[in-house]
């Protein structure tokens, strides 16, 4: 407690250096944790009130305590997607926990050699002092002392034995028998206490053998606790981000772990936040191709044609262009969160080609030509669309821009809509009058023209007979030469 509460001290000086932070609160063994653990939580100042970013505070904040002697320290930010988990996680599964922490040390490696990974940290600890007693089993046989009683009568006189309880009012507490305190401190304790044989000396009394004689007692650390998943032993190797994206450290991680030799029954594989998007996006990717097909459908209910609709939604693909150059010029990623902005852009974006091409339609009705209503059309509906899009730029742009306390997270969503819909409104005035035209042009009947002379002329030659070819007869000099 004293060694922790000497680290936190160092830790609390350093972040108070740094101007942007008002608020440090050290916990030390909070709720189950062992006093080894403590939490130090920072608030900063508002968001406008200071130059640096979250993430870069952190960065330097790390850089100061990297070398503060016989702590291991990890930063992250609260809340967000995974919880308090940090984004990156391997586990390492196996039932042998030697062979299982040997698999686990390389793992470990390949992430801390990782660009981007950051706070690496190994959920084995075998810091935990612990005194390990090996009974040779021969010699107690020989003896007549049982194994289990042997361990039974250790753990009795040094962890204690509830013998009764005692109640005081409505309370009730256990009455523990054990060993005094001085009787049990040191492995010399534990090498002189005695175990009850099964062998009787003269005068009917019972034989009492040292612990010292039938086993072998050493100092030894073993690990504080042993995490399982489905049924088998686990150790897991996280780390934090920094200067990198998710995707690509795991993608280098994973690059680095496929080369190792790893046993049957032993497996490598990444869980927490990175199987979540992993799954996250599979879904996401259902829910956009969805999108698209009811799309189609409403179009094609409305306009009362199969070639229309596509007209319109070619639209789509130039709003999918302009996410993905906003994402870069921002620097974002393709997260769920961006994922979720494109749905959004595939009800957004169709409805100016809908507002082009019914007002063209409505004129053609009228008797003008295509071309004019075309023209017509994009010259009386540019009005209506670009206030529609402005609009909707305009109330994303907060969003984008992460203006907000702990808009980062969302920003994305915003950057995509607000590319989308700029390269969509541009390209959808010159593009979906052009596509309009041709699909326009365009009939079955034209198209697949040539089928039906196709099939006549397959015909015609299945009905020709080939022509008959004679056979010339053999002479008898000919017949009787072969």
């Amino acid at each position: 407690l004293e060694q922790t509460g000497a680290i936190c001290a160092t830790v609390e000086q350093t972040l108070k250096h740094h101007a942007e932070v008002t608020t440090v609160l050290t916990t030390i063994g909070a709720s189950n944790d062992p006093v080894t653990k403590a939490t130090v939580l920072v608030k900063l100042v508002g968001k406008r009130e200071r130059k640096k970013g979250v993430f870069q505070l952190m960065d330097e904040v790390r850089a100061e305590l990297r070398d503060v002697p016989g702590a291991n320290i990890s930063l992250g930010s609260q809340g967000g997607p995974g919880g308090n988990q940090k984004p990156v996680i391997m586990s390492v599964r196996g039932e042998n926990m030697a062979q299982l922490q040997q698999i686990a040390d390389k793992v470990e490696k390949i992430v801390r050699s990782t660009p981007g990974a950051v706070d690496v940290e190994n959920s084995l600890e075998t810091s935990k002092p612990e005194v390990r007693i090996r009974i040779d089993r021969d010699r107690a046989s020989d003896l007549g002392i049982n194994v289990g009683l042997i361990a039974t009568t250790v753990r009795a006189m040094v962890d204690g034995y509830v013998a009764t309880q005692f109640q005081e009012g409505e309370e009730q507490y256990d009455v523990r028998v054990r060993l005094r305190k001085d009787d049990r401190t040191s492995v010399e304790d534990i090498s002189n206490l005695t175990i009850k044989s099964n062998k009787t000396l003269p005068g009917n009394q019972k034989l009492l053998i040292p612990v010292s004689s039938i086993a072998e007692i050493r100092p030894g650390s073993g690990p504080s606790k042993i995490n399982r998943f489905d049924r088998q032993r686990e150790i897991r190797i996280d780390a934090n981000l920094s200067g990198g994206l998710l995707v690509q450290v795991l993608g280098g991680i994973q690059a680095g772990t496929s080369k190792l030799d790893i046993p049957p029954g032993y497996s490598v594989g990444v869980t927490g936040q990175g199987e979540t998007q992993a799954e996250s996006f599979g879904n996401i990717f259902l829910s956009l191709g969805l999108a698209i097909v009811f799309v189609y459908i409403v179009l094609a209910a409305q306009f009362e044609s199969f070639k229309y609709p596509f007209a319109i939604m070619l639209a789509l693909p130039m709003s999918l262009i302009g996410a993905i150059i906003a994402l870069l010029v921002f620097k974002s990623s393709l997260s769920v969160i961006s994922l979720i902005g494109i749905i959004m852009l595939m009800g957004l974006v169709t409805k100016n080609g809908i507002l082009l091409v019914d007002y063209a339609n409505v004129l053609r009705d009228r008797g003008h030509e295509r071309s004019d209503a075309l023209v017509q059309a994009g010259a009386t509906r540019l009005r209506p669309i670009l206030m529609t899009t402005f609009a909707m730029i305009f109330g994303m742009a907060p969003l984008a821009l992460a203006l907000g306390e702990g808009s980062e997270f969302r920003s994305p969503m915003g950057q995509a809509v607000i590319g989308g819909l700029i390269t969509s409104t541009l390209l959808t005035l010159f593009i979906v009058p052009v596509v309009y035209s041709i699909l326009d042009d365009f009939s079955f009947r034209k198209a697949f023209a040539f089928v039906p002379r196709l099939v006549a002329r397959l015909i015609a030659l299945l009905k020709k007979k080939p022509a008959k070819t004679r056979i010339p007869a053999l002479k008898p000099e000919e017949v009787v030469e072969s």
